[in-house]
C-alpha cells in the first residue's frame, strides 16, 4: 500500500529520495496494473499479449476501461477476437443484447470481411452476418449500424448501386486513392520528347524489337503521370517495364521499383537488372510488436525523393499499403 499510494512515506529510510520514491511507485503500479490486467483477463482465457496491448495503449486506465466495457478489446488497436471479449463481457454479467456487444460484432464483422479482401460489405449482407455472430436480431443491428454512422467509426454509402458499409480507415483510404488517381490521370507532360528515336535506341540497348503496343506505352509513359499495363502471363509486360525503365534513364529521371512482395521485388531486379525493394521498405516501414501496427517514414511531409515509381504486381497491394504510396510521392512523380 505504501509503494502504491504513499510513496512518500519511503522517504524515511536513508538513501531514498522523493524522486526515487516515486520512480520506485511508478514501477510498483506498472508491474501491479499489468497483473491485475492479466488476471483478469486470464478469467476468460484471453491471451497475455491482448493485455499488454491493452496497458501499452491505455496505460493505468486499461483495467477500469476493460471492465466497464469488454469489448473495447475487440478495437484495432488491440485485436482480440469479438468471441474472446464476449466470453469475458457475458462471464461478468453484460446483457446479451447490449449497444456495446452489437456495436463490438458489427465493427468485427467489418474488419473479419477487410482481412479477406472487401473494403465494403452490402449493407444487408452486414446486418445477417452479424447478427448471425451475435444471435442478436435484424433490428438492433440496424440500431448499431446507425449510431456507428454517427459517431464516424462507420461509412455507409452508395457504391456501384450497392448499399456498401465500411470501417471508417478503408472508405478514407479508398476515397483517397481513387481521388489521388483521377487528379493523376488529368495530368499532361507537353514537351515531349522523340520517343520513336528514344525507342529505337532502347530497342538496340536491349537487344529486342518492340511491338507497336509496347512503343505506345513508351509514349503514355512520356506523356503522363500514371499508367497502367495489364495483360495475361507472356504479353510483354516485363519488357514493357525494362523499357519504361531505359526511357526513364534516358530522360534522367530517377526511378524506384517497387513490388508488394520480397519474391516479387526480387524477381523484378533480376528482370530489369536494377535493385528492387518491396514496397514496405521503400516506405521505410517500423512495425510495432506489442500493437501490431505499422507505421511508414515515408509520407506527404517527407517523400520518397525520386522523379517517378514502378510497381510490379499491383493487384496485390491492399488499399491502405497503396494509400499510404500515393501519400509519399511528390505531387510531380
Amino acid at each position: 500500500n505504501v509503494l502504491e499510494y504513499e510513496p512518500e512515506k519511503l522517504c524515511t529510510i536513508k538513501g531514498i529520495s522523493l524522486s526515487k520514491a516515486k520512480a520506485m511507485s511508478a514501477n510498483f503500479r506498472r508491474q501491479a496494473g499489468m497483473r491485475r490486467l492479466i488476471e483478469f483477463l486470464a478469467s476468460a482465457n484471453i491471451r497475455p499479449v491482448i493485455a499488454l496491448r491493452m496497458y501499452q495503449y491505455y496505460g493505468d486506465d486499461a483495467l477500469q476501461l476493460v471492465q466497464d466495457n469488454p469489448y473495447i478489446l475487440v478495437s484495432d488497436a488491440i485485436g482480440a477476437t469479438f468471441q474472446e471479449a464476449d466470453a469475458l463481457a457475458l462471464g461478468h454479467g453484460f446483457d446479451d443484447q447490449s449497444a456495446e456487444r452489437v456495436a463490438a460484432a458489427t465493427l468485427y464483422e467489418l474488419a473479419y470481411n477487410a482481412v479477406r479482401g472487401h473494403c465494403f460489405i452490402s449493407y444487408r449482407n452486414l446486418l445477417a452476418a452479424t447478427s448471425q455472430l451475435s444471435g442478436v436480431p435484424d433490428e438492433l443491428v440496424a440500431e448499431s449500424v446507425d449510431t456507428l454512422v454517427q459517431s464516424g467509426e462507420l461509412v455507409r454509402e452508395r457504391v456501384a448501386g450497392c448499399d456498401g458499409c465500411y470501417l471508417a480507415r478503408l472508405h478514407e483510404a479508398e476515397a483517397y486513392t481513387a481521388e489521388r488517381l483521377l487528379a493523376m490521370t488529368q495530368t499532361e507532360y507537353r514537351r515531349m520528347p522523340d520517343t520513336e528515336q528514344i525507342a529505337a535506341r532502347i530497342e538496340a540497348q536491349l537487344g529486342l524489337t518492340f511491338a507497336d503496343q509496347q512503343k505506345e506505352t513508351l509514349r503514355l509513359a512520356c506523356q503522363h503521370q500514371v499508367i497502367a499495363i495489364t495483360g495475361g502471363p507472356g504479353t510483354g509486360k516485363t519488357t514493357s517495364i525494362r523499357a519504361i525503365l531505359a526511357l526513364f534513364d534516358v530522360l534522367k529521371l530517377d526511378t524506384q521499383l517497387a513490388a508488394p512482395t520480397g519474391r516479387a521485388a526480387k524477381r523484378m531486379s533480376e528482370l530489369c537488372s536494377r535493385e528492387a525493394q518491396t514496397i514496405h521498405r521503400a516506405l521505410g516501414m517500423s512495425y510495432n510488436e506489442l500493437t501490431g501496427q505499422t507505421a511508414f517514414k515515408k509520407n506527404a511531409q517527407d517523400p520518397l525523393e525520386v522523379h517517378a515509381v514502378i510497381v510490379d504486381e499491383m493487384s496485390m497491394v491492399d488499399i491502405e499499403l497503396m494509400r499510404s504510396l500515393l501519400e509519399a510521392l511528390r505531387p510531380g512523380s
